[in-house]
């Protein structure tokens, strides 16, 4: 049997350094008419036209249809594609039977189906010059844009992040305290929702720092708006010894200024208090201390807890200017016909006083002289 091959066309999809098959279409003739039937193909890849070396492993396909001369064929033969010049040499034999048939002659791949697709490529540096948001020439570019707005060409500290300044991206600190002003805003968290921290353990510093310039301002306002429980507008906590919770300071050097003002609006007839100390250790400390003179416009009365029933009851006593603490008792009693009386004082009286003294004085509209003895 003596058969003609014609190529008809070759297609070819590969990648340069990857294993991708091609499509390879041909025409197979015997005594120059075309033939239908089942054949068995052999390819190979080979260096020159005639002679040479072989490149990869034989490829045999077995029982391809050929209808009217025609076939057409997978081959994949590896990555064998390098750029050097290939030869595909075809052998063919009917379906099963017989020797294969060296077709000649090989037949050329030129190099133009490698430009056709590349899954895959090796190193590919851009090069010339940059466009879009970069700036400068490849392989080094500069960006010069962030969506198209200006980036500062100035060189970052440590710690600090690119920020937009009003005209270009420029490099900032992250924690320079940058606020739009009025601020505000809600958020429903447990424990603070602002929180600040002045980590300096010199100098004279806050954690907080705020300025009023009207006439009716306040530097710091707090307001607890729930209508229950022992809320607090303003809380003040001092772990140091010689700390203080909350501090007022009055600096004008006239006028009826006031350093910490306490208000209550209340008309609860007890429990309302604009200001209330508390000195709770029970040592040499005081509830309420004043450095200077101490003045009231009302009563200047005080609260103790009951001496007999402290859980539920307190002794509300009244003050009285004396250079020594006192307590002082007084009311009127009506003599027997005897000439005595008995005065009952409180229970709780020898619980909260010590070293009595007592004066009478006997209320008489007569010349008689009368005596009395406690």
């Amino acid at each position: 049997m003596r058969t003609i091959i014609s190529s008809i066309g070759l297609c070819v999809l590969l990648a340069l350094a990857s294993a991708q098959p091609f499509t390879y279409q041909g025409f197979l003739r015997q005594g120059g008419n075309p033939v239908n039937g089942n054949y068995d193909f052999q390819f190979s890849l080979w260096t020159a036209n005639a002679g040479g070396a072989q490149v990869g492993s034989t490829l045999t396909l077995t029982n391809i249809p050929v209808s009217n001369g025609l076939f057409t064929v997978p081959l994949d033969f590896g990555a064998v594609w390098d750029g050097s010049d290939r030869h595909l040499q075809i052998a063919v034999r009917p379906a099963g039977s017989g020797g294969y048939t060296t077709l000649s002659p090989r037949v050329k791949i030129n190099p133009t189906p490698y430009a056709i697709r590349a899954n895959t490529a090796g190193t590919a540096n851009p090069i010339g010059s940059a466009g879009g948001d970069l700036a400068g020439t490849y392989p080094n570019p500069t960006v010069a844009r962030l969506q198209s707005r200006p980036v500062s060409a100035a060189a970052p500290a440590s710690g600090q992040v690119l920020k937009w300044d009003g005209s270009a991206w420029a490099p900032a600190a992250d924690n320079d305290g940058d606020l739009t002003l009025p601020f505000s805003g809600s958020a429903n968290v447990g424990g603070a929702v602002f929180s600040i921290t002045n980590t300096a353990t010199s100098g004279v510093n806050y954690g907080g720092y705020f300025q009023s310039a009207s006439p009716n301002g306040r530097g710091v306002f707090g307001w607890a708006t729930a209508t229950s429980g022992p809320t607090v507008g303003v809380y003040g906590q001092s772990a140091s010894p010689n700390g203080r919770g909350v501090f007022g300071w009055a600096t004008a050097t006239s006028g009826p200024t006031v350093g910490v003002w306490g208000i209550t609006r209340s008309s609860a007839s007890g429990g309302a208090y604009g200001v209330v100390g508390s000195e709770p250790a029970g040592g040499p400390g005081h509830a309420v201390f004043a450095d200077g003179s101490f003045a009231a416009t009302g009563t200047k009365s005080f609260q103790i807890d009951h001496p007999l029933m402290p859980e539920t009851h307190y002794l509300n006593h009244f003050c009285t200017e004396a250079p020594e603490p006192m307590n002082a008792y007084s009311g009127n009693v009506v003599t027997d016909a005897r000439g005595y009386a008995t005065i009952t004082l409180p229970a709780y009286f020898e619980s909260i006083n010590r070293d009595f003294r007592y004066q009478l004085t006997v209320i008489d509209d007569s010349d008689d002289f009368t005596l009395a003895k406690v």
